[in-house]
């Protein structure tokens, strides 16, 4: 389940720019290519995944709204590709940003309790073994 749908993505950058970002190869192209839009957010939301694995159980129940506009914003960084618009670049760049300060842990998002941090995630080894056989008093006349 990706973190934002191409409808999201039309409300949010406007009909115009869909239509323009999903058809960079067919300017004369008259649909917004939403297939490439939902592959592009799937992109986007397995990106934002690395990120937040060992630090917040996923898949999330709820998305957070944040992570909404993170992953608009790295939809439409991704597809921007041969305009290289400087918008999309540094909310590209701020939206790693977050994500980096949030697998660091200075950042929460703001979830539940149930879904709270889970940074003992890597437990460490559980050992298990019988009582010794051989003590400092039994080997005490060897």
């Amino acid at each position: 389940m990706s973190y934002a749908t191409p409808q999201e993505f039309i409300d949010q950058f406007g009909q115009e720019e869909s239509l323009q970002l999903t058809n960079l190869d067919d300017p004369t192209a008259e649909d917004v290519d939403e297939e490439l839009l939902e592959r592009t957010l799937a992109d986007a939301t397995d990106e934002i995944n690395g990120y937040l694995e060992g630090r917040y159980p996923l898949p999330f129940t709820s998305v957070p709204r944040v992570l909404r506009r993170v992953a608009l914003d790295i939809a439409r960084y991704r597809l921007d590709r041969y305009l290289a618009r400087d918008d999309a670049r540094q909310r590209y760049e701020d939206a790693i940003k977050f994500l980096e300060s949030v697998a660091k842990g200075m950042i929460r998002l703001g979830l539940n309790q149930e879904a709270a941090l889970v940074e003992a995630k890597i437990d460490s080894p559980q050992v298990a073994a019988p009582g010794r056989t051989f003590t400092r008093e039994s080997l005490g006349d060897f």
